[in-house]
C-alpha cells in the first residue's frame, strides 16, 4: 500500500497522523495520506514564503522555463495521475 508524505521545502516529511484512503468502488485501502496538522501547515507556509523570494527574483524567461519543465513532468505521468485521481 502506498504511504504518502507531505512534500515541504523539497523533502518528503511524514505527518504525525495518517488517514486511510479507500477506493469507493470496492472498499479497498489504497493509500495512507497525511492528516496534516498546524505544525505541518506552518512548515509549508514558511517554505512557500522563502521560495517566493527566490522565485520573484527570477526573470520571466526563467520562470517560463521552470513552469515548462513542470508541465513536461506532469505530461509524462498524466496517465498515472488520471488513474489515481479517478479512484
Amino acid at each position: 500500500m502506498i504511504k504518502i508524505h507531505n512534500f515541504i521545502n523539497g523533502k518528503f516529511i511524514a505527518s504525525d497522523k495518517n488517514l486511510e484512503d479507500i477506493n469507493p468502488a470496492n472498499g479497498e485501502k489504497i493509500a495512507y495520506i497525511p492528516n496534516s496538522n498546524r505544525k505541518d501547515v506552518d512548515l509549508a507556509v514558511q517554505a512557500a514564503d522563502s521560495a517566493r523570494e527566490s522565485w520573484s527574483a527570477l526573470s520571466i524567461g526563467e520562470r517560463a522555463f521552470w513552469l515548462g519543465k513542470i508541465a513536461d513532468a506532469l505530461e509524462i505521468r498524466s496517465e498515472e495521475i488520471a488513474s489515481l485521481e479517478s479512484l
